[in-house]
């Protein structure tokens, strides 16, 4: 791969349509919302933004092979963090795209303060 990250148009999503900025997502009432039109439930996702402004969606095919998944996980994982993504927790705590966007890639984590990130998971019929 010869392009640097510098020569992207747009960090993460690199190249395409651009992230939703701050205030368009505010219009929106919770962060994440999931729809298993299987099982008929809607979940939804809220946390506090201005800890962790971002949110990796990740997803495991069996891809662990060792225990305790033993190649049996099937999932979807939504993980609101303060990240540089893959660019790795080097990256993520210096001068990095991200965070010149304005958006925090790190957390402040003292040993002896208490550190509180809270989140709402709810889950809803979609039958109506």
């Amino acid at each position: 791969m010869t392009e640097t990250l510098a020569g992207k148009t747009c960090t993460p999503c690199r190249g395409g349509v651009p992230p939703l900025t701050r205030e368009e997502a505010k219009r929106f009432q919770e962060q994440v919302r999931l729809v298993d039109l299987h099982d008929q439930v809607a979940w939804h996702l809220n946390w506090n933004t201005e800890r962790l402004p971002s949110c990796l969606l990740w997803m495991s095919n069996r891809g662990r092979t060792f225990p305790p998944w033993n190649g049996r996980n099937l999932c979807v994982g939504v993980e609101p963090v303060a990240s540089a993504f893959d660019l790795g927790s080097v990256i993520a705590s210096t001068d990095n795209p991200i965070a010149r966007a304005g958006v925090a890639t790190t957390i402040t984590v003292e040993p002896d303060i208490a550190l509180a990130l809270g989140y709402r998971l709810r889950g809803q019929s979609v039958l109506g």
